[in-house]
């Protein structure tokens, strides 16, 4: 019985001890974060300027670029209070200021710097409130000083010595929910007049480094701010040469105080260097995504890229909380929709990262004027065709080719990427001579069915094995997804996602007609078609566009009932309305018990709707509808759907009513185009960019009727 005792007494001793140990290391205990923002330059400026410190970090650290965007306007106030609240937030007027409190004697740490409050706390947290998102401000330090984490932010952006009003964005980074920052020196006691500097002052790095001292053994999240690139972007009537001249001081000062910091870091500890917004020169040049670098023991040089963007050498502003939460083992907040930093090795990463610029800065800066080009030359095809199907119908077989170059367009678009045209001469020259091409082998050919057939599955399949391959050829697209407006980084962007529902159901009924298959075979083939195009874009590990996978659902579910039956009730569209129900409860609740670095979006709402509940839904459901109402107002896609569907009106009704032929002898595509249009509405309501999807997914369906039409006159 007592060695009974002393076993139970030694197994309890145990087990506290273990617990200890457990609680102990979550969180982490030892270690520190160091954030050195070094604002409103580029890698070119790295390079060109950076010392033998900075040429280090850049060569063994993980280099990637960070998408700058805010909740509200482009500004960089807001980029600051997002990195903070690790969601996308605004700043408001004065959110930018704070003011010191002094330490007082019984802290026991009478040469710590004071603390940081934020002048304007609460004006900031209710510009932040109707944005339709979880957004907290200061949440990162609210979760650091949840858990016993001191944070710290030193340096001044002031450009005045005697300044009234303390500025430092950079609290933002670091303060807490009541914002407050633990640790702080941000006044002009470290600057200094310097007649070399544009401003008129420069970072005095000797008082710099002696506050770095003092937070150094207090503060577990330090955040420095350099100051100089800041003052030199806004200083006003500086030539190019004089620039230069003050950016090479700039950065020859800042790399004695950055090899400083590299010595004092240990093994556990970890340096980024950060960009959080770009000069103006960059921002006129388009050139919005900023450096950003990670630096430290367990740092693998290379690329770095996170779960939010799933993209190398890309990452977004929200994801730097999310990698100072994961370092320190906090479980996050789910307002905090970023993801830990994930770091890929690459032999070069800088010539990555000029490739990734270059293509997305060219997308950018031209995908305004060609997607207005596009959208013209659809609108003028479908004008002529009105006029000619009115006054001389005879005429319209000189337009068959025009139409299917114009609905061709958007598979060009898509592997233009392959031959690198990052230059407006060269994409226009490739572009047309691939579309003249397609327009050119249209005339030789006398199956018009057969042409659709091939052209639009030839193009679905392209969409689909991109997507299967990770999606390198829509991610450089002009008509993919844009990492510098940042609505979506992976997957199956809106505009495609249109264009697969409007090919598939298309080219599969032209499929069916021209090998005239009897219905069974037709259900085999039309059920293995669209299931594979479905499931590739309801699928979160591939195209993760749960709109589009629902206005598949509606489109595809009708066609093959159609195919089936030879038509659709009412009750056939309410049980396809209950199984679209059905699919999506089972989506969510999959992907949402995924953990969080595999999720898609589809997931993460999953999870914000099972802590919000319906309070999440209308947020979502707010912020699409007020999308789709701009998009609808101000998009050029709207002038193209509605173009079609005046055309598509007179076809169905009034004046010319072309469909009669097409429903009488081509069946299968006749249901089709019935199928179509409930996949354009679907697209239209169930996506925040719906007038997109719906004008792409119109196109196909649209011009194949008046290819179609052709036939018969």
């Amino acid at each position: 019985m007592i060695k009974l005792k002393h076993i139970l007494s030694g197994l309890l001793l145990l087990s506290l001890l273990a617990g200890s140990i457990v609680a102990q290391a979550s969180p982490r205990s030892q270690g520190q974060v160091i954030l050195l923002i070094v604002d409103n330059v580029n890698y070119d400026d790295f390079q060109r300027y950076g010392g033998a410190n900075l040429r280090k970090v850049l060569e063994q650290g993980a280099l990637g670029f960070m998408n700058t965007n805010s909740g509200g306007d482009y500004e960089d106030c807001g980029s600051y209070a997002t990195l903070g609240a690790g969601n996308y937030a605004v700043c408001s007027p004065g959110g930018m200021y704070v003011k010191e409190q002094p330490k007082s004697a019984s802290d026991g740490a009478a040469t710590v710097p004071g603390s940081l409050v934020n002048r304007d706390l609460d004006n900031l947290v209710a510009v932040n409130e109707p944005l339709n998102r979880s957004v907290k401000v200061g949440l990162l330090g609210e979760l650091l000083n949840h858990h016993g984490l001191k944070t710290a932010v030193i340096g001044s952006e002031s450009s005045s010595l005697a300044a009234a009003a303390l500025v430092a964005r950079a609290a933002l980074i670091t303060m807490n929910r009541q914002g407050r920052t633990d640790y702080g020196r941000v006044d002009g006691s470290l600057l200094q007049p310097d007649p070399k500097q544009p401003s008129g002052l420069s970072t005095d790095y000797e008082a710099l480094w002696a506050a770095y001292q003092e937070v150094e053994a207090q503060a577990n999240f330090i955040v420095i701010q350099t100051g100089d690139t800041h003052r030199l972007d806004k200083s006003e009537q500086v030539s190019k040469e004089e620039a230069k001249q003050a950016k090479a001081l700039i950065f020859k000062n800042m790399d004695v105080f950055l090899g400083r910091v590299l010595e004092s870091l240990d093994q556990d500890s970890l340096l980024m260097v950060a960009v959080p917004f770009p000069s103006r020169e960059d921002i006129a040049a388009g050139k919005k995504l900023t450096p950003v670098v990670a630096y430290g023991p367990s740092v693998s040089g290379g690329v770095l890229s996170s779960a939010t963007t799933k993209r190398d050498g890309l990452i977004t502003n929200t994801d730097l909380a999310a990698e100072v939460a994961h370092f320190f083992n906090l479980k996050p907040d789910l307002a905090l929709i970023g993801h830990r930093l994930v770091y890929k090795r690459y032999q070069e990463p800088l010539p990555q990262m000029e490739q990734i610029e270059r293509q997305a800065v060219f997308n950018y800066r031209h995908r305004a004027q060609i997607i207005s080009a596009f959208v013209c030359l659809v609108v003028v095809l479908l004008v002529l065709y009105g006029v000619a199907a009115s006054s001389c119908p005879h005429n319209l077989v000189y337009l068959k080719p025009l139409l299917l170059a114009g609905m061709i367009l958007p598979t060009v678009l898509l592997v233009l990427p392959l031959f690198k045209p990052w230059n407006i001469t060269a994409f226009a020259g490739i572009a047309l001579l691939l579309t003249v091409g397609v327009g050119w082998a249209a005339i030789f050919t006398q199956d018009t069915i057969k042409t659709v057939c091939i052209s639009l599955l030839l193009s679905a399949a392209l969409i689909v094995g991109d997507t299967v391959a990770g999606n390198p050829l829509m991610k450089a697209s002009m008509l993919g997804y844009d990492p510098i407006v940042g609505a979506r980084f992976y997957g199956i962007g809106n505009e495609y996602m249109g264009f697969l529902l409007g090919a598939t159901l298309m080219g599969t009924a032209a499929l069916l007609e021209k090998y005239r298959l009897d219905r069974q075979p037709a259900r085999l083939v039309s059920m293995v078609i669209l299931i594979t195009v479905f499931l590739t874009l309801a699928l979160p590990s591939l195209g993760t566009n749960v709109g589009g996978a629902m206005a598949a659902f509606f489109g595809f579910g009708t066609f093959l009932v159609l195919v089936f039956k030879g038509r659709i009730t009412k009750k056939d569209l309410a049980w396809l309305g209950l199984g679209l129900v059905v699919f999506l409860f089972f989506l969510f609740m999959a992907d949402g018990r995924r953990s969080p670095e595999k999720q898609s979006h589809i997931g993460q709402f999953s999870s914000l709707m099972r802590q919000q509940g319906i309070s999440a839904w209308l947020q979502v459901a707010k912020r699409k509808l007020m999308m789709n109402y701009r998009l609808i107002k101000y998009s050029i896609w709207t002038r193209m759907l509605v173009a079609m569907a005046v055309v598509l009106t007179a076809v169905f009704r009034w004046p010319v009513r072309l469909i009669e032929p097409i429903q009488d002898r081509y069946a299968y595509l006749y249901y089709a185009v019935v199928a179509g249009m409930v996949s354009t509405v679907a697209a239209l309501i169930f996506n925040d960019s719906g007038v997109v999807a719906a004008a792409t997914c119109i196109l196909p369906v649209g011009i194949t009727v008046l290819i179609a039409a052709d036939i018969r006159l």
